[in-house]
């Protein structure tokens, strides 16, 4: 099936628009400083994202900066369990919770910030939607459109809506870091990597069906590239429906790599950045081919860009890593589901938006 044919997929249309998506907002890097500003003139020391299924990943994604560069009390929940356990009636901090939601009508995520705007706490929305519901209940709000998707699959929303959580939690630690300008500068230098990645379409196509035949994946990441795991777990079991789980990649030795007498049903994914992890996983790796797993790195570690790994051309820094990670992922996704003979773009038993909570 040739690329033109493929483009009648919608899920395989949005991900080769990620490149322009991830252009629309660095267009509206200036409104994302100007809520910035306003949380810090209101004195704003406690920060909540929520989000839910992917857009929960994109939560985590987006919160790593103040998660590793702040003394900002940071916590970052599904909604469900934003309202089951964080929201209270203490007013001794200034308190922001920040919304991600493609539709930006999901019901927990409604329920979640009107139950915050009641307990005083400063509302942000980040969606892709234009006149969705969370536009009107915010107090800030951050509307990508060019990352709306007709398929009921998230992909590029999951990138987008993240880079823009990430460059809203870059300028919030500006006071704890000397380099945020320079950081979000090299955001600019990201549709290009992304359009790199694109370009490797037989790659992802051919280890699609390499792997066509195993009956479990397993994504291993550290801090800096989970959200990615979680969410190519995710993908994996929406659109191929295979069993599928994301762990912590050294924790894999904790347990799980009892799987080894199931070796050659199982295919692992490592995703791993170079940063100061990288010689421990990689070791790992090196372990875990020895016990006889099918291990494919995806990582920018330049040793590894001619050894037939999904080698990333990304010198930029580790935060934009879960972004940049996931797409090779969604093509694998997206080809195994075509191989196995379903549908990409509106999996069995998903629905766009959960509206009842």
């Amino acid at each position: 099936m040739s690329d033109e044919e493929l483009f009648n997929y919608k899920t395989f249309k949005e991900i080769n628009e990620i490149p322009e998506s991830i252009r629309e907002v660095i267009g509206n890097i200036s409104r994302i400083r100007e809520i910035v500003d306003e949380l810090n003139n209101k004195g704003v020391n406690e920060l909540y994202y929520i989000g839910c299924g992917s857009s929960h990943y994109v939560a985590m994604g987006s919160a790593l900066p103040l998660l590793i560069h702040s003394t900002v009390k940071t916590i970052v929940a599904p909604a469900s369990e934003f309202i089951f356990y964080h929201l209270n009636n203490r007013y001794e901090s200034r308190r922001a919770v920040i919304a991600f939601s493609r539709s930006g009508s999901t019901a927990e995520i409604l329920s979640a910030m009107r139950q915050a705007k009641e307990k005083g706490y400063i509302t942000i929305g980040i969606t892709c939607t234009r006149d969705s519901p969370i536009l009107k209940l915010t107090d800030y709000s951050i509307l990508a459109e060019k990352c709306y998707e007709e398929s009921y699959v998230m992909t590029k929303s999951f990138v987008t809506m993240q880079l823009a959580g990430l460059l809203l939690s870059l300028y919030k630690i500006s006071d704890y870091h000397e380099r945020v300008e320079d950081i979000v500068e090299e955001s600019t230098k990201l549709p290009v990597a992304v359009e790199e990645i694109l370009n490797n379409k037989q790659q992802y196509y051919k280890l699609a069906k390499e792997t066509l035949e195993k009956n479990a994946f397993i994504f291993l990441g550290t801090s800096i590239t989970m959200p990615a795991a979680f969410e190519a777990s995710l993908k994996f079991k929406e659109m191929t429906h295979s069993f599928t789980e994301a762990l912590h990649a050294l924790e894999f030795r904790h347990g799980p790599v009892a799987l080894a007498s199931k070796s050659k049903e199982v295919a692992l994914f490592i995703l791993t950045p170079s940063d100061k992890s990288a010689d421990k996983v990689i070791k790992l790796y090196n372990e875990l081919i020895n016990k006889g797993f099918n291990v494919k790195l995806v990582t920018n570690i330049e040793n590894y860009k001619n050894k037939n790994q999904l080698y990333i051309n990304w010198s930029g820094h580790v935060y934009y890593s879960s972004l940049l990670f996931i797409i090779p992922l969604y093509l694998v996704a997206f080809y195994r589901t075509i191989l196995k003979g379903h549908n990409p773009d509106k999996p069995k038993g998903l629905v766009k938006i959960v509206k009842a909570f």
